[in-house]
Formats: C-alpha cells, sequence, structure tokens
C-alpha cells in the first residue's frame, strides 16, 4: 500500500517508509546547549516523575507552567519542523526529562490524536543531551507502526501482551543519538526509552505535528473499548484528558468515532507483519493477509516439513539460551 510523502528530503523519506522514523540533526551542539539552558530554568531544578507512562518528568502535568515549553523555543522548533514537512502543521511542543537514575520506560503505543485512524501523525523526540543505552535514549521498534487498527488506553492491555517481555529485550532497537538531533518517527510507532544512570536529567522536548486538514483531538474512552474522538485545536483542556483518565469534555466539539479493531497478536504475527511491512488502510488491514497466509501454509501439507523445522530451530534455540 503506497502513501504520500511526508518529508522534502528524499533519504530521510525513504527512512521513514522503511523503518518508520528518520533521524535529523535540527540544531548543532552549541545551539542544543543554550536551548537546555533555557530548559533547565524554566522546569523544576529537580523534576519528578509525573508522567501517566511512569519514568519521566512531563510539562504538560506540570500544573505550576504557565506553558509546557518557553514560547520563544516552542516557536522556532515547529516553524523548522513543518518546513521540513509537506502539509503539516505543529501542534505544540512538551519539555520531557528523563530524570537522574530513572529506570526504563516500557515500550507503549501512543493513541491516536486525529478523527481518522489512518491519518499519518508525526512526532518529533529532540534531545538536547548526547544519549545513549545509559542515559536515556530513545527505544523503537522499527516497522510497527500503523499495523493495526488498535487503540491502546491505559486500562486495556496492550496488543503485544502475549509477548512483551520478548519484545522489550529481543524486538525493541535504541538510537544513540547526539545532542541537537531529532527522532522524525510516525506517532503509533512501538517506543519507550532506555534507564538514565547519569546523575542529572536527560532533557528533550516532544513536538506533534499532524496533516493540515487534520484536527487535533483528544479520545474518551467508553465501556466496551469504544474510543470518541473530540476537538481541541487551541483549547486549554485538563491535561486528564490527554490520557484518557477523566477530566471535563465541556465545550469540545465530537469529530466521530474511530474505526477501532482492538485485535490481540502472537509474537509470530508480530513479526510476520513486521516483514509486511504495510499500513493500514480504509477497508485494508494487514493482518487479515498475515492470518490467511498462515492458514494457508498450516493447510498445506507440502509446506509442513517447514514448519517441522522451524519448531526444531525454536526448540534448539530455546535450549541452548537455558544452558
Amino acid at each position: 500500500m503506497s502513501q504520500q510523502p511526508i518529508l522534502r528530503d528524499q533519504d530521510l523519506q525513504h527512512a521513514l517508509t522503511e523503518q518508520g522514523f528518520a533521524v535529523v540533526t535540527l540544531y548543532t551542539p552549541e545551539e542544543a546547549a543554550a536551548i537546555r539552558a533555557v530548559i533547565a530554568d524554566y522546569i523544576p531544578a529537580e523534576p519528578s516523575i509525573n508522567d501517566p507512562q511512569d519514568g519521566m518528568y512531563n510539562s504538560t502535568f506540570d500544573q505550576d507552567l504557565k506553558n509546557r515549553i518557553p514560547e520563544q523555543v516552542e516557536a522556532q522548533l515547529l516553524l523548522r519542523l513543518e518546513s521540513m514537512m509537506l502539509g503539516y502543521r505543529g501542534i505544540g511542543a512538551c519539555v520531557l526529562a528523563k530524570v537522574a537514575n530513572a529506570e526504563r520506560l516500557r515500550i507503549h503505543q501512543h493513541q491516536p490524536v486525529t478523527p481518522d485512524i489512518f491519518t499519518q501523525v508525526m512526532l518529533c523526540w529532540l534531545t538536547l543531551d548526547d544519549v545513549d543505552a545509559d542515559s536515556g535514549a530513545l527505544r523503537l521498534v522499527p516497522r510497527s507502526q500503523m499495523i493495526l487498527r488498535h487503540i491502546q488506553s491505559f486500562t486495556s492491555p496492550p496488543f503485544f501482551a502475549d509477548f512483551e517481555q520478548e519484545l522489550e529485550s529481543e524486538l525493541a532497537e535504541f538510537v544513540p543519538m547526539r545532542a541537537g538531533q531529532a527522532i522524525l518517527m510516525d506517532w503509533s510507532m512501538l517506543h519507550g526509552s532506555c534507564p538514565n544512570h547519569r546523575d542529572r536529567p536527560a532533557l528533550r522536548i516532544s513536538a506533534t505535528l499532524v496533516p493540515e486538514e487534520q484536527p487535533f483531538c483528544i479520545l474518551a474512552e467508553s465501556p466496551g473499548n469504544v474510543f470518541d474522538a473530540y476537538a481541541i485545536d487551541g483549547k486549554t483542556v485538563d491535561p486528564e484528558l490527554l490520557c484518557m483518565c477523566g477530566g471535563s469534555l465541556e465545550g469540545l466539539e465530537p469529530k466521530g468515532r474511530l474505526d477501532n479493531r482492538n485485535t490481540t497478536l502472537t509474537r509470530s504475527e508480530f513479526e510476520s507483519l513486521l516483514r509486511l511491512n504495510q499500513r493500514i488502510a480504509p477497508g485494508y488491514d494487514p493482518i487479515d493477509a498475515v492470518r490467511a497466509g498462515i492458514a494457508a501454509a498450516s493447510s498445506n501439507p507440502a509446506t509442513a516439513w517447514i514448519r517441522a523445522l522451524g519448531k526444531t530451530f525454536r526448540r534448539n534455540k530455546e535450549t541452548a539460551h537455558s544452558a
């Protein structure tokens, strides 16, 4: 399934299409250090964990701040990002701090922020510090973006619940980066972060961009894993609404119910989807093609020896690992 280009740079767009993310240098190390100094003066000197996902400080949930990020920093960053993209507008940005000696942030998936679950939303993760596996680098599962009509909430298990441990230890990859570099990634990419074993917070900025014609929305969850979208463009809303934890919907414009399939996967199905590298689209789910292929292979006697060989290989691998 083809998709419209988002990034003007062809090499970056190729990386986004193939992996679901691209790494780009937005600021020099000196510029990043200057921005970091502004941010460090803006947020608490010793930020504490306040994000519902755990493991970090998020200025969105800091009730003492007038804005989530200094206005001049946000405006400059969004303008720079918009100039790199085709038909996208910046929604806003926030400060994230991987607090000193914080543990790993578990792999998770963001909820949609438009009324159309098929829309490709972009997330910018800009680091203001050099980061690696011991200092809060981002962890990603390449090609895991938009493979399911599944909306993750804080009250339901993720679609990868049956193989979450293997996902964390075997399939997620960390991305070492220098201060001033950013990861531009699909909003739905499975991601987390490495622990920060340093004695100071690792600071980064997260920015969101959506297609120009799409409203920016929050989701309200109803019983039965049903989600309704409400537009919040230009409005100040209760931060709890951003995590479907409660809050008032008064004054927000409803934008419709999202097409949520709420599918769960086995590890085999998930890895097949990663290899297929196709996005969901109206009337098309890659998982249907994967499951049809698995069913066809399982019913074909000619492929029985392949299945048996695969079982033997996995058994030998597990034996060697436990030895």
